[in-house]
């Protein structure tokens, strides 16, 4: 079970996502948080697996969900995010709505999905 992981895209920020993997077994975490989908899953995950880090958390989808124009967009690279979680034993997505737009409607921002 993690009891410590470590927001991979914020910690140590020399070297690639990969080498700073294990740079973050090192210093005593148990798994690994990451923004974003062009970092190399594949070094990634190499590097969590010799270090016994869990990949814990992936966040991130670009443009806003608050944008009624790219919802469907959002929705695609949701559904997109799942399988790359799934395929790298990610079991936590974060899905953010985006910041309050000021050319949107605010019932529009402030619509629950």
């Amino acid at each position: 079970m993690v009891t410590l992981s470590a927001y991979l895209n914020m910690v140590f920020d020399e070297g690639t996502l990969a080498e700073r993997i294990d740079r973050v077994a090192n210093v005593g975490f148990d798994g690994f948080e990451l923004y974003g989908w062009d970092a190399d899953f594949e070094a990634i995950t190499a590097r969590a697996d010799v270090n016994n880090l869990e990949f814990v958390y992936l966040s991130g989808n670009r443009p806003s969900l608050n944008d009624p124009t790219t919802v469907d967009e959002v929705v695609e690279q949701v559904k997109e995010t799942i399988v790359l979680a799934e395929d790298f034993d990610c079991r936590n997505l974060n899905v953010k709505a985006g910041n309050t737009l000021s050319d949107v409607p605010a019932e529009f921002n402030a619509k629950q999905w």
